[in-house]
Parts: C-alpha cells; structure tokens; sequence
C-alpha cells in the first residue's frame, strides 16, 4: 500500500479514487490474513495433508493476484478513458494519416504488433499494425 500511494504522488494521479482503492485493498489484505489463519486452524483440526495446504495457499495466493491484476487494469482503463491520458498522443502513418488523441477518439495502446485507436462516437477501435507506424509521439496530459 505504501509503494501504491508513492507512485500516486510521484506520478501525480492521487485522487479520491485512489484513497477508495487503497482502502479496499487494505482491507482485502487484512481479509486474506484472517482467512489464511483460519485456514491453518481448519488444516490443523482435520489434520490436513501438506498437498492439500499447498493446494489451499496456490488457490488463495491465485485469486489475491488476479484481483491486483483487476485493480492495476481497471485503474489504467479508467485513466485512458476518462482522464484522457493520453491526450495529445499522435500517430503518424503510412500515407500521410495523422492520428490525434482528443477527448473523443484517443490511442489507447499498443502491443508488439499492434496499435490501438478508439472513437468513442461509433464506439469502435481501429487496430492498427504497428509495420504500418512512420511516429508515435506520446502525450500524457492529464486532464482533471
């Protein structure tokens, strides 16, 4: 939690949002301490195998990541979408299309192979081959 609100105030993006999920995830930490020694005392009273504990910790360790993983990917996505993160941001293409992040169509990434681009007035995403890429200039103004 404490790297968490250091790269919110390095990166300048600490917000409401921020204090709501470092909250949740205090309290997510301190759940899988409660349950991981609830589980222990389980383990001891039935006299638990060690493949059945290993099995209990993967599952349990497992479902704590995929829920980090959510928070990080829903955080990025509401920064990209919302706060428009990406204002600014231009792709130069082949044959002289030039394409501008504003605050209705915006690069949303890119991949090794591919770029993202989305409208949100058709809701639609131009998935672009990055072979296709003359310059990507990235922005990174975040709007308030």
């Amino acid at each position: 939690m404490i790297v968490y609100f250091g790269w919110d105030f390095f990166s300048k993006t600490i917000d409401y949002e921020s204090y709501l999920y470092s909250a949740i995830w205090f309290l997510i930490i301190l759940f899988l301490i409660l349950v991981s020694a609830e589980i222990n005392v389980k383990h001891m009273k039935l006299n638990s195998s060690e493949m059945d504990k290993k099995i209990t910790k993967a599952i349990l360790y497992t479902m704590f990541f995929l829920g980090l993983t959510f928070m990080f990917a829903h955080k990025q996505v509401k920064s990209v979408k919302d706060k428009k993160s990406t204002f600014g941001t231009i792709l130069q293409l082949e044959n002289n299309v030039v394409l501008i992040s504003d605050s209705t169509n915006y690069f949303i990434g890119k991949t090794q192979n591919y770029l993202f681009y989305y409208h949100e007035s058709t809701k639609q995403t131009d998935v672009i081959p990055v072979s296709k890429l003359i310059q990507l200039t990235i922005g990174n103004k975040l709007k308030k």
